[in-house]
């Protein structure tokens, strides 16, 4: 079930999926990958 879930979330645009149960540092590693993308994504257009 869960894996299905996986795979919608990232179709439907989700950056990143952190399974249950996760630490705190896990939930900040994750936010910070995405921030960092978010961030060169950026840079690069413009």
């Amino acid at each position: 079930m869960q894996k299905a879930m996986v795979i919608t979330a990232l179709q439907y645009g989700a950056k990143h999926y952190i399974l249950k149960p996760y630490s705190p540092e896990k939930l900040l590693e994750a936010v910070f990958l995405v921030l960092d993308n978010v961030r060169r994504s950026r840079s690069k257009s413009k």
